[in-house]
Formats: C-alpha cells, sequence, structure tokens
C-alpha cells in the first residue's frame, strides 16, 4: 500500500495576494509580511521535494513493486538547476567530443571498426544519451534507422 504525502502551501501569496507598489512598497508591515510569506513558502517547498526523494527512492528499490516513475520525476526537477545542467552539459560535451578508436584482443588498432564509428552523428549522439541516462538511472537506446551495414540514427525511448 502506497502513501501520498502532501504539503500545503498557505499565506498571503496565495489566498491574498500583496502588491507593493507606489506607497506600498514602504510599508514595513506589508514588507515584512511578503518577505516572510516567501521564506515559509520556500520551506514547504524544500521539504516537500526531500519527502518526493525520499518517497521516490523507497518506490524504486521496493522488492515487492518497485515503480520509478516519482524518482524520474525529482530528477527532471533537479535538471532544472541552470548549474547542475551546465556542468553536466559540459561533461558530455568533453566526452563526445574526442576521437573514439576499436582494439582488437591483442590490443592494436582496429581502423576497419573505428571507420564505422569516426565522424558519425550517430554515434556522438548514442554517447549523449548514455551519458544522459547516467543522471536519470536507466534508459534505452534505440537504434532508429539503420541500413545493412550503417547504424543512421539513435533515440532515447
Amino acid at each position: 500500500m502506497t502513501t501520498q504525502h502532501t504539503t500545503d502551501i498557505k499565506g498571503n501569496l496565495v489566498y491574498k495576494p500583496l502588491k507593493l507598489s507606489g506607497s506600498d512598497s514602504r510599508d514595513i508591515k506589508k514588507v515584512t509580511q511578503l518577505m516572510l510569506d516567501v521564506i515559509k513558502t520556500n520551506r514547504r517547498l524544500w521539504r516537500k521535494e526531500i519527502s518526493d526523494w525520499q518517497r521516490g527512492r523507497q518506490l524504486r528499490y521496493s522488492k515487492d513493486n518497485p515503480q520509478n516513475h516519482l524518482l524520474q520525476e525529482v530528477y527532471d526537477d533537479v535538471m532544472l538547476d541552470g548549474q547542475l545542467t551546465g556542468i553536466t552539459e559540459n561533461r558530455t560535451f568533453r566526452s563526445t567530443n574526442k576521437d573514439y578508436i576499436f582494439v582488437d584482443k591483442q590490443g592494436k588498432k582496429d581502423d576497419k571498426c573505428t571507420e564505422y564509428i569516426k565522424d558519425k552523428t550517430w554515434f556522438e549522439n548514442f554517447l549523449k544519451i548514455t551519458h544522459e541516462t547516467v543522471y536519470y538511472g536507466t534508459g534505452v537506446i534505440w537504434l532508429k534507422e539503420f541500413n545493412a551495414n550503417e547504424i543512421l540514427t539513435t533515440e532515447q525511448i
């Protein structure tokens, strides 16, 4: 049985919006009330985010009925952060902008296999998707279009 946790957001920001224009911007009571409401709202949202993450983790690792959707929603919310997105994209770009080569069992470069991935858009997309799935825990890559000897496009599903 799963339990749903909810958080109520209350205060002037929700039910009685304050407008601080003109002389109201100098009214200490109104400005103070607005600041308190903003702080209370942020604290409630922060607690809700922590409880969502904890609940998502519990459901993901449940032995009886594992569910992944709540944890995926938390990951989506986390990736809204600009600094974190920049760091992860920088990491991905550093990997996709390198040259990759295949080597055989003896450690010698295999030029035939290396040509298969060299300067191929599908391979760069494959690496990008692979990096992104690390941030979400799981992922499936679909070889969308291909012919007999070459992959044309890949896609994350």
